[in-house]
């Protein structure tokens, strides 16, 4: 459900099986369109195909998706070299292009996205409007369909106005987190909501260490959230850190990467408990994609490898 933000999966039935796949959309510096699927099943044996292309291509986007209802929004993010509000649609079970949703309530690049799945609701957490950190968060019906715009949905938290956060959510309990980001500086705060409801983020714990540009992914019914790589300090790190979306606190490790990288993204599927890191940069373009299991903790594993050149400040969500 959740620059990743920065994740989508789906389930589909396909013969008398079902599968589950991630879609990686977008980054590097080129207003990449690709659209990229991987079988979160059986990972580089299954394969990382063209999934057509973005309308607007992108990178320092955000996404989510409402899970088995098939759609992902893909939105704002940083095009023709500067923040845009554009909002994309893309029907997660046709290798058909986006088209136009619509658009935020102003120019964001470097928000979090997340959703509470199929109720249909998709967050956008803060984000840089292009020269400052924006402190709220907005609403989105995620829908087939154009001609829509955001809604106010409230504030961060007081003094934690961030963008290049990484978000999680848990669609029994209605919740979505925010976790560090940058205000000036790198934070480790994370912050919760109600998704259904408005109002300003509360305090839900910290991060290990402040981090931001991660990748996350949760295992939506399950209450845990995970947020894997990014940039603490000035370097990039191959830490996971994990937390419960129902109680908070301070987040623990989970184990390591197989490398270090930031402006990675990441992806999950709830009913394999299986989250995957893709792409970043660390001195050079990384298009390895990890694996682990959500439930457990321990270091990723290789699960293949993205085909595009651009793979960094990518978008990823996930809905299932």
């Amino acid at each position: 459900m959740a620059f990743s933000s920065l994740r989508v999966l789906f389930t589909s039935d396909s013969s008398s099986s079902d599968w589950t796949y991630g879609l990686w959309m977008g980054g590097g510096d080129s207003d990449s369109t690709a659209i990229e699927k991987t079988n979160l099943a059986s990972g580089s044996s299954g394969g990382v195909v063209s999934w057509g292309s973005l309308n607007t291509g992108r990178s320092r986007a955000a996404a989510c998706s409402n899970g088995t209802n098939s759609t992902a929004l893909i939105m704002g993010g940083y095009s023709s070299s500067a923040a845009i509000a554009t909002v994309d649609y893309k029907n997660i079970t046709s290798d058909a292009n986006s088209a136009s949703w619509g658009a935020l309530s102003e120019e964001i690049m470097y928000g979090a996205g997340t959703s509470n799945g199929t109720s249909n609701i998709g967050i956008l957490f803060g984000g840089m409007d292009g020269t400052s950190s924006v402190g709220t968060w907005e609403k989105l019906a995620i829908s087939a369909s154009g001609s829509n715009s955001a809604s106010a949905g409230g504030d961060l938290v007081s003094s934690y106005s961030v963008y290049a956060g990484g978000c999680a959510s848990d669609s029994t309990f209605n919740r979505g987190l925010i976790g560090g980001g940058n205000n000036g500086s790198i934070v480790s705060i994370i912050q919760k909501i109600t998704i259904s409801s408005t109002g300003t983020a509360t305090n839900h714990g910290n991060l290990s260490v402040a981090t931001e540009t991660m990748g996350s992914c949760d295992n939506a019914e399950n209450g845990r959230a995970v947020w894997g790589g990014g940039k603490r300090g000035s370097s990039a790190t191959n830490a996971i850190d994990y937390v419960s979306i129902t109680s908070g606190g301070t987040a623990s490790d989970f184990g390591d990467l197989t490398d270090d990288r930031r402006a990675l993204a990441g992806c999950s599927s709830g009913q394999l408990e299986r989250g995957c890191f893709g792409g970043g940069y660390d001195g050079s373009q990384k298009n390895v994609i990890d694996s682990i299991t959500i439930s457990s903790t321990g270091n990723s594993t290789d699960f293949g490898d993205l085909s595009s050149t651009a793979h960094y400040y990518l978008m990823s969500t996930s809905g299932a």
